[in-house]
């Protein structure tokens, strides 16, 4: 059985609130996606941004 890695979020250093940062795969961008997806967590606390 494979297992899932975990992802973890990206801190920003300026401000260090976390974000969900994701490439976008080649064949999507394609279609107009963004090569990259990201938004912020809103929060500076790691077990918050993990849940």
């Amino acid at each position: 059985m494979s297992r899932l890695r975990m992802i973890e979020p990206w801190v920003n250093p300026r401000s260090g609130f976390y974000w969900f940062r994701r490439r976008v795969p080649k064949e999507y961008r394609a279609f107009g996606m963004p090569a990259e997806i990201k938004f912020s967590l809103e929060t500076a606390d790691l077990d918050e941004a993990r849940h």
